[in-house]
């Protein structure tokens, strides 16, 4: 059966282009790149290099976020527009500098469906074909390359037609500035009712637009259908952009291809992806921040995202990497950072594989402001897949899902998300667009520092934005008894950062004792949910405040003891009457007693440090401190359904303690 794209006769609706080819083979490698360097322009709107242009399009005008089941094209989705209509379109419009000119964008083609994971997309094979003038290679009903020929020479000159129907032309490097060569040219398709019209419906287009955007385009050549160009595609935007820009700390951590910590941390968000999408009512990539555009340091917080990469990133160096004994002894609420991600060893505990290992991985000093653990070979990804599933996958994943403190949040955006139909048209976009559209736009709007601010229609969403917020959070509060919302605020500030979410892993470590994570976690889950959502609150806010002072690397052991605290039973006891000055309690009930005696110290002016004594405070005063204290401490534990340690004389801890204070004044 003759090809679709054979010969010399072209259909109009295919994309026709002329231009220079050449290989990108290299022996070592199984998949050969060719790579056609042509021009896109609107100098000539019957031109095939006019189609071209409004073909680079954007990933998010090919398919839908929540449509997408791959982390990887997720990640190309990313478009700042604001730097598009700031920088861009006036470097290319404005008279200063006096010259413009864009290097060359870098797209590639796929066949449609492989985007959105469509089972029945197959990449095409190319076939050659031999003629006397001219050789032709189709790639099925997708594209096809015309070599020229000079005499009997082949030459690097021919025509690549594309089939828009069947392919998309997908930019892997240069979104920005193909999208501002088409806004100037008219080619964008900006609908005015859209939220990206927010960026560009000041900018009008340039009549007769004189310039030519260069353009590479690549495919991929191998003998069989079955490979992913994918991953191939999701290479190169790594090579051609960590090099070219600053990426946020979070992509940077999602496309490293070797860091182990990194590799993790994409494995744990490939199955959000995958499984989970954008759903709202249960934890998945819509909670999840993936799309965090800067360091969490510095950026606002997306109210419906419970982590995100910078975070996950940090659990996996700790609990992969670290030398968990150092953080595991019950008296110790804090510890040096410098045994945090760098032990090749507790690796080999975990991932103890015949087929993957600690033999697979390998210290990279090349750094040299932080040491990196990485995989030896890229070829092993798939070997530490597996062994991360087997491993850590249902662990890390179900604990995030099944938290019932974290479930409330996800029934609470459910709620919202049930209202859709409800909300107005801005309130429509911010939700789709914002929310859920996976490109980062939350962090554009949220930033105080744009220039666009003072716009009306950037007022108006940022409205809408901080108006779902505002509803989500009273939703929030509304599955919470007796708390004010203000309260059910502070306990989601505090378990959204990363002292509480890795200190719950290290509560787990401890927990697993030798045993394996994989065998464990669920009872460990069924301790967490032993205490209420509204337990929570207080352990996050009255609890937490009173023990966790400080949330920097150094204090998470103090989190790690406060979620022991709350999940000890009779069975696994952590804290008894034997090392209660060592815990959470015996924290809160000595604070409680220096704060009296300061107190006491303030009244009385004409204290003698050298001579002062319990004696001369008096049983009957220092009673009532140790007697309040200690009904303070058991109320304030009690309030969140943990039971007051048995058998502690709290009389003879008080005295002691008061003791050894008034010595140290002494002294």
């Amino acid at each position: 059966m003759t090809k679709k794209l054979s010969g010399r006769s072209i259909s109009k609706k295919y994309i026709e282009l002329h231009g220079q080819f050449g290989e990108f083979d290299i022996d070592s490698k199984k998949i050969k790149i060719t790579y056609f360097s042509t021009y896109a322009s609107s100098r000539n709107k019957l031109h095939n290099s006019f189609d071209l242009l409004r073909e680079l399009k954007p990933m998010r005008e090919r398919v839908l976020a929540k449509e997408i089941s791959n982390l990887d094209s997720l990640l190309q989705r990313d478009l700042n527009d604001f730097r598009v209509a700031n920088e861009l379109i006036p470097y290319l419009t404005n008279s200063q500098p006096p010259i413009a000119f864009f290097p060359a964008v870098l797209a590639v083609l796929i066949p449609k469906g492989f985007i959105a994971q469509n089972e029945e997309s197959k990449y095409p094979v190319g076939s050659r074909t031999d003629g006397d003038t001219n050789s032709i290679i189709n790639y099925e009903d997708c594209w096809k390359l015309e070599i020229f020929k000079f005499g009997d020479q082949e030459s690097s000159l021919g025509a690549l037609s594309i089939d828009p129907e069947n392919v998309d032309i997908i930019v892997l490097d240069g979104q920005h500035r193909s999208n501002a060569f088409r806004v100037v040219s008219g080619t964008f398709e900006n609908d005015r009712n859209s939220i990206y019209s927010t960026f560009y419906k000041d900018i009008q287009p340039i009549k007769d637009f004189k310039a030519d955007l260069p353009v590479t385009i690549i495919w991929f050549d191998n003998d069989s259908q079955n490979f992913d160009p994918k991953l191939i595609s999701r290479r190169l935007f790594v090579d051609v952009n960590n090099s070219a820009k600053k990426v946020s700390k979070s992509r940077t951590i999602l496309l490293d291809e070797y860091e182990i910590p990194s590799l993790l941390t994409r494995f744990f968000y490939s199955k959000l992806a995958d499984s989970r999408k954008f759903n709202s009512g249960e934890f998945s990539l819509f909670h999840s921040d993936f799309d965090l555009d800067s360091d969490i340091s510095v950026s606002s917080n997306n109210a419906f995202a419970i982590t995100n990469p910078q975070i996950i990133y940090d659990i996996f160096s700790w609990i992969c990497l670290g030398r968990t004994d150092r953080y595991h002894s019950l008296d110790s609420y804090s510890v040096g950072r410098e045994s945090f991600r760098n032990s090749e060893i507790a690796f080999g505990r975990i991932f103890d594989n015949e087929s993957f290992n600690e033999k697979h991985i390998q210290s990279d000093e090349s750094l040299f402001d932080q040491r990196r653990v990485v995989l030896k070979s890229s070829d092993m990804i798939g070997e530490f897949s597996k062994s991360y599933e087997e491993k850590l996958g249902s662990s890390f994943f179900r604990i995030y899902s099944d938290f019932n403190f974290f479930r409330n949040h996800y029934k609470a955006a459910e709620l919202i998300d049930s209202t859709q139909d409800q909300m107005d048209h801005v309130e429509n976009a911010v939700w789709e667009d914002i929310f859920r559209g996976g490109e980062g736009l939350y962090y554009t709007f949220k930033d105080r520092n744009l220039r666009m601010k003072d716009d009306i229609a950037w007022k108006k969403y940022q409205a809408a934005i901080d108006s779902i917020e505002k509803k989500f959070k009273e939703r929030r509060k509304d599955l919470f008894e007796g708390h004010e919302i203000s309260k059910v605020n502070k306990a989601y500030d505090s378990a959204n950062t990363k002292a509480f979410q890795i200190a719950v892993f290290m509560a787990l470590d401890l927990f697993k004792e030798d045993l394996d994570l994989d065998s464990v976690y669920e009872d460990y889950i069924s301790r967490l949910n032993s205490k209420s959502p509204d337990n929570w609150v207080i352990i996050l806010t009255d609890i937490r405040q009173k023990v966790v002072k400080e949330t920097s690397p150094k204090m998470w052991p103090a989190y790690q003891k406060v979620i022991l605290r709350a999940i000890q039973s009779e069975e696994t006891t952590y804290y008894d009457s034997e090392n209660f000055h060592d815990s959470p309690d015996g924290k809160v009930f000595y604070s409680e007693l220096k704060n009296s005696l300061n107190s006491w110290i303030d009244l009385n002016d004409e204290v003698d440090f050298e001579e002062l004594t319990l004696g001369k405070i008096g049983k009957k005063v220092y009673g009532k401190w140790i007697e309040s204290a200690q009904n303070s401490t058991e109320e304030l534990f009690l309030s969140a359904d943990i039971l007051p340690i048995p058998d502690v004389d709290y009389f003879v801890e008080g005295k002691d303690y008061l003791g050894d204070q008034i010595e140290k004044l002494k002294g």
